[in-house]
């Protein structure tokens, strides 16, 4: 099933709205600290972070919301992070992230989709091979 919906990156520990100055302009960003929120660094060989990862779960609610969301997402808190930091740990483990429903098309995309003529080449050729 494909999925889709919001996150509230705020709900996460001590996430809030930034601004920074850049070379050319003014830049608004979502700061999440790492260290609050079992958040990976993944990192090459020199050592330069080329990642940041957190995990989480999509679970299925009990009953599809009156707007018809069907599913919850919550972080997930590893066992170290859980060890080292308790009290975020449960903080995290309270927070609802966001809500999920069933990706659907609309009308206007599926009758264009269903509509769609193929193209016909007249005897091109342009494959390399």
């Amino acid at each position: 099933m494909n999925l889709q919906g919001n996150l509230n990156l705020l709900k996460m520990n001590k996430a809030c709205i930034v601004s920074i100055q850049g070379n050319q302009e003014r830049v608004t960003g979502v700061f999440i600290p790492v260290a609050y929120n079992d958040i990976y660094l993944g990192r090459d060989e020199s050592g330069k972070v080329t990642s940041a990862l957190m995990g989480v779960s999509v679970l299925e609610r009990r009953e599809p919301s009156d707007d018809g969301k069907t599913h919850y997402v919550k972080p997930n808190v590893g066992k170290s992070f859980r060890e080292q930091h308790p009290q975020e740990a449960e903080a995290l483990a309270k927070t609802y992230l966001g809500n999920m429903k069933p990706l659907t098309f609309d009308t206007v995309q599926r009758q264009a989709i269903e509509s769609a003529q193929p193209v016909q080449a007249d005897n091109v050729v342009d494959l390399p091979f």
